[in-house]
């Protein structure tokens, strides 16, 4: 991702020079140059954010995480700071950030899915002289259902083949919903590899996941894992993902795509859009 500025603001990337980085969310891609010993400059994001920033890189000193919640606001000299819940993975926030000496009005979605909380709020994002936005599934071919359909497809593939074991495609966070509704219809815990299940833990998962493989039928790996080895995988191979928009699922091979996303779909993003009325956007 191209380096995003905004006076002395550094959005989602700490290769940049910046008094202050604000960082939407904990998602790799978003947090490119972050390092162990990072003390360059104050970082600003949620509690949650800096939790699962601090498994990965705990050397990182806590006092260097301006924390704050959603839905509030953070006033600088030179710029007052809006901060939205993003309807992301946990943790994640939107900002809308206006210049007092412009004045000009910058809006920063990172990654998010619209939803009726940020319609409620959606005067913080309109008229933007620039938004940089989240348009990661900017294209026709990409229409979702609501996430509480795609979880019940995931739950009804499993349901059919409650005998086999099941392997779910997930990211590093992001796919906890999935992972907490199988594991509360079926009353199991489901498997979490030890590179994951700090993060998990970290957003309040632990009563869900399990890092005791032999005791588990439920099984979660990275997605790439699942789509690399799915051939050598004796078990029933689901990846959830908007991507699913470009793949067939292949019961014959027991691999099978449920377009489940905590991004917009097409349709969301050009109703988002339409409401905001940016006057010029930057796809991120």
């Amino acid at each position: 991702m191209k380096p995003v500025k905004f006076g002395c603001l550094v959005f989602d990337n700490f290769r940049e020079q910046g008094l202050l980085h604000l960082l939407s969310h904990a998602h790799r891609d978003h947090t490119y140059g972050l390092k162990d010993k990072w003390t360059r400059a104050p970082i600003l994001c949620t509690q949650i954010t800096a939790k699962i920033i601090r498994t990965w890189f705990p050397r990182i000193p806590e006092a260097l995480f301006i924390l704050k919640n959603p839905w509030t606001s953070v006033e600088l000299e030179d710029v007052g700071i809006q901060i939205a819940d993003a309807n992301h993975c946990p943790g994640a926030v939107m900002f809308s950030c206006i210049s007092r000496k412009t004045p000009r009005k910058v809006v920063y979605t990172g990654d998010f899915r619209l939803n009726s909380k940020i319609r409620e709020n959606i005067d913080m994002f309109k008229n933007a002289d620039l938004m940089y936005l989240d348009s990661t599934f900017d294209r026709p071919v990409f229409q979702f259902p609501s996430q509480t359909q795609a979880i019940s497809n995931v739950i009804e593939l499993i349901e059919e083949n409650v005998d086999r074991a099941i392997y779910l495609g997930v990211y590093s966070i992001g796919k906890n919903k999935i992972i907490k509704a199988v594991s509360e219809h079926f009353k199991t815990r489901v498997y979490i590899p030890p590179d994951l299940y700090n993060v998990y833990t970290a957003i309040g998962m632990q009563d869900y996941i399990t890092m005791k493989k032999k005791t588990a039928w439920i099984h979660a790996y990275p997605r790439h894992y699942i789509q690399k080895l799915y051939p050598n995988l004796d078990g029933v191979k689901i990846s959830a993902t908007g991507w699913a928009c470009l793949f067939r699922s292949r019961p014959d091979k027991d691999l099978y795509y449920v377009p489940y996303s905590e991004h917009n779909d097409y349709n969301s993003l050009q109703t988002f859009i339409r409401l905001t009325r940016p006057k010029k956007i930057v796809p991120i």
